[in-house]
C-alpha cells in the first residue's frame, strides 16, 4: 500500500482523560503563539495506544478535532516529540506515522499540512531534513524519511498549486535544489 496513504477512522468528542480529570481540547493544544507541551503529546500519543477502548477512543476524538482545529500546533508537537531523544522510541515512531497522515495528500479530515501558515510549513520542512540527517535509530530515520517523502509529493506535485514551500514555485529547494 501508499506510504502516504490514511487509514484512520476518528470519532467526535471534546474531552480527553489526563491523569485523574478531564481537560477540554484548549488546554491540551494552546493556540500556536504558546510554546507546545511536549507532555501533553506525549500522554496524547500513549492514550492512542491504549488498551482501554474508552480511553482510546477519547484519545482519537480527541486528536481528530486538534487536527482540524488547530493542524499547526498539532504538527509541531509531533515533530518536537520525533526530535526528543529522551522519548521513547515507539512513541516517535507513532508521531511520525500521524504527521505522515497530515502531510500525505488524501482525505480532506487527514491532509491539514495546507492549513498551517507558510512560515510554520517551511519551518517544518526544514526541520524534518534536519531530524532525517541526525537520527542515530535507523527504524525512526526510516519514519521520518516516509514522511519526507509524502511531504515532497505533495510540495512537489505542479498540478496542485497549494504545494510550495516558496511563493510562486513548486518544489522543496532544501531537498530538491
Amino acid at each position: 500500500s501508499d506510504v502516504c496513504s490514511s487509514d484512520l477512522f476518528f470519532g467526535c468528542c471534546c474531552f480527553f482523560p489526563l491523569t485523574t480529570a478531564f481537560f477540554p481540547l484548549c488546554l491540551l493544544f494552546p493556540s500556536t503563539a504558546m510554546a507546545v507541551d511536549k507532555a501533553k503529546f506525549v500522554e496524547l500519543l500513549a492514550a492512542l495506544q491504549s488498551k482501554d477502548n474508552e480511553v482510546r477512543k477519547k484519545a482519537e476524538t480527541m486528536y481528530e478535532q486538534a487536527k482540524q482545529t488547530d493542524p499547526e500546533n498539532t504538527m509541531v508537537g509531533f515533530v518536537t516529540v520525533i526530535g526528543s531523544s529522551s522519548i521513547l522510541e515507539a512513541t516517535r515512531i507513532q508521531a511520525a506515522v500521524l504527521l505522515r497522515r497530515q502531510v500525505a495528500k488524501g482525505p480532506d479530515k487527514d491532509f491539514t499540512f495546507p492549513k498551517v501558515s507558510p512560515n510554520a510549513q517551511k519551518q517544518m520542512a526544514s526541520e524534518l531534513l534536519r531530524l532525517f540527517q541526525s537520527e542515530q535509530i535507523p527504524k525512526l530515520q526510516v519514519k521520518i524519511g516516509e514522511v519526507i517523502a509524502c511531504l515532497a509529493d505533495y510540495v512537489c506535485n505542479e498540478e496542485d498549486p497549494r504545494g510550495s514551500l516558496a511563493p510562486g514555485t513548486c518544489g522543496w529547494p532544501a531537498l530538491l535544489p
